[in-house]
């Protein structure tokens, strides 16, 4: 058998032991068909190393056998966001925030700030990072400096966040608030340049070159390429700007709400 046919017929016996899986009304018989699907699929992975769909499928499927973990939820979630299943994303951070200790809640509230963006609740989102922002300064007062790895770049990403929903409600003053306790704590991020880029677009001074410095840190920030895209140009580069929003566009499409590299 050809090995393209033969890599197709193992992903489609894979999905299909994925789902058996899923019905299953016993846990032996679940993990059973899990571990059948992933054996499967990796089969094929060792045939069509370079196909998205197949890796896609594959890190869905590794999320489910491992949801039980916490770095395992995450993932579920992360995959659930790229298919733009936010609810049941949400269903699983909730679960997973439920069982565990306060002092490690801490990437799962991040991720529900982001789970709440994607579902257009912004507020709901600032509620969020607040009290994560209180949650990780409570930690580093009670544990002391060597109690937190790097407690100021948590804060200085936290502020990001805030800031960059200030800036989607067009509330200027808190972002320049925001932006401010960012700068004391760290360097710009590409979250907060896209952010200062936002807010200097309102005032009528765009700036490509705070957008470019966004792009070089984060080349996936699908903002700050949108962002690039309707900075005024002349008739030779509207191309460029073509390119900037067909960029946006496919980022936007597969985003899922924070980047996989989070979990490591």
């Amino acid at each position: 058998m050809d090995e393209p046919f033969k890599g197709v017929g193992l992903r489609m016996m894979g999905l299909c032991l994925g789902k058996q899986a899923k019905r299953s009304s016993s846990e032996f018989e679940r993990s059973r068909w899990q571990s059948e699907a992933l054996k499967l699929l990796e089969g094929d992975f060792f045939l069509e190393r370079k196909n998205p769909n197949l890796l896609f499928e594959l890190g869905a499927q590794y999320a489910e056998q491992r949801g039980s973990t916490l770095n395992g939820r995450r993932l579920l979630a992360l995959v659930l966001s790229v298919q733009k299943r936010f609810s049941e994303a949400m269903a699983v951070i909730d679960t997973a925030l439920d069982e565990t200790v306060k002092w490690e809640q801490r990437s799962l509230l991040r991720m529900k700030a982001k789970l709440k963006i994607s579902q257009s609740l912004p507020m709901d989102a600032i509620e969020t990072y607040r009290y994560l922002l209180a949650l990780v300064l409570g930690q580093r007062k009670s544990c002391g400096p060597l109690g937190s790895t790097h407690p100021t770049d948590k804060v200085s990403e936290f502020e990001d966040g805030i800031a960059n929903l200030y800036s989607s409600l067009a509330h200027w003053k808190e972002v320049e608030i925001c932006l401010e306790k960012a700068r004391v704590l760290k360097q710009y991020s590409a979250e907060a340049l896209q952010t200062e880029g936002a807010m200097c677009d309102v005032r009528g001074q765009l700036n490509e070159g705070l957008l470019s410095d966004a792009l070089r840190i984060d080349p996936t920030n699908s903002k700050a390429w949108c962002w690039l895209g309707m900075i005024p140009r002349d008739d030779v580069r509207i191309a460029d700007a073509m390119e900037c929003f067909q960029a946006a566009a496919m980022l936007e499409e597969s985003d899922p709400v924070e980047n996989f590299s989070s979990l490591l």
